[in-house]
């Protein structure tokens, strides 16, 4: 759908395309923070007061968990008084969420639009480095943009609360408990916030909307499926599909059939030996002699790459003489050099 491929791919850009140098447009920033808010309310289900007052603070101080998740903590919103909002993402939606923090929202207080000094330390701001002021209408501008039936958060917290009238009351109380009711709800149906539990409870929210590669799972800790280690995975995915210099990274539905746990990491693991080769392939063409800036940046140009490319400070970084120093002083054109000194 259209509406979630052009926010990810400006976090694709910024992250894979020249990411030392990418400078994104304010229409760009804007399609990521909408994205990003969408994507906490609506499929996380966390009332819109989470992402209008979640701090830089709760962002650092994010917890991963055994599995690769990542719990997310908001002390203010609409329940403050009673608890801790508490969220889990997956490592793809972390990655983003980490693009924004470290590559676009620095961008935004480099804009000229930028008042200095009222980020207030929130996590999501508006183009003028403000908190945002009303996520509920950003995301209606979003579905607008894309001529969707406009979603509010309530009615899709509604719609999951019905979901979960069938289930048992182990699970009615994970979603309770993700979902951030009021204190007396919180009393009657579930215990301490536990990390693990946030992430059972983001799995049955995942299946109650059909994504069926989120099982739920209620068990105790440790006693969930194995699954292959991502080392054999990759090994596995680079014999079907070897890291080359001009290749393209195996799709998801791919790196999936490999493994579903650690499908991201497989692409990033593959993106990751592919610099390397592009990388080395740069040194090799400079192996005589230290080259400028200016030399490195124009020849990368010439490969005609759009992703995965080289940053020019790398390549520099990395470089050395090709040989050693006993074979430079005997190379015949020292030599010469050599005897024609008076």
């Amino acid at each position: 759908m259209e509406l979630y491929l052009q926010p990810l791919n400006v976090l694709q850009k910024t992250v894979w395309v020249f990411p030392d140098e990418t400078q994104l447009s304010p229409q760009e920033i804007t399609f990521v923070v909408y994205y990003l808010e969408a994507l906490i309310t609506l499929k996380h289900l966390q009332r819109v007061g989470v992402v209008k007052h979640m701090t830089v603070e709760e962002w650092i101080k994010r917890r991963k968990t055994d599995d690769g998740h990542t719990v997310v903590g908001v002390m203010e919103h609409k329940t403050a008084a009673q608890q801790v909002a508490m969220f889990a993402l997956d490592q793809e939606e972390e990655m983003w969420c980490d693009t924004y923090y470290t590559r676009i929202r620095p961008q935004i207080f480099r804009s000229k639009r930028c008042v200095a000094d009222q980020d207030r330390g929130r996590f999501f701001l508006s183009l003028k480095g403000t908190p945002i002021y009303n996520p509920s209408n950003d995301i209606r501008r979003l579905h607008e943009k894309y001529e969707l039936e406009p979603v509010t958060n309530q009615e899709a917290r509604r719609v999951y609360e019905t979901a979960m009238k069938t289930k048992t009351d182990s699970e009615r109380n994970l979603v309770a408990d993700y979902l951030t009711h009021s204190n007396i709800t919180a009393e009657r149906h579930y215990r301490m916030k536990l990390p693990e539990n946030i992430v059972r409870g983001r799995h049955l929210i995942d299946f109650a909307a059909g994504d069926s590669s989120s099982q739920p799972d209620t068990r105790p800790k440790g006693t969930s499926p194995k699954h292959s280690s991502i080392e054999s995975a990759y090994k596995r995915m680079i014999a079907e599909y070897p890291v080359t210099l001009d290749g393209k990274a195996p799709s998801m539905d791919v790196r999936v059939a490999f493994s579903d746990k650690f499908q991201r990491k497989l692409y990033e693991r593959w993106l990751k030996a592919q610099m390397k080769l592009r990388e080395q392939h740069v040194l090799e063409h400079f192996s005589r002699r230290l080259p400028s800036e200016a030399r490195v940046e124009s020849w990368i140009k010439t490969r005609g790459r759009k992703i995965n490319v080289p940053s020019v400070s790398a390549v520099l970084e990395k470089w050395q003489p090709s040989g050693n120093v006993e074979d430079a002083i005997s190379a015949p054109s020292v030599k010469k050099c050599v005897k024609s000194q008076k």
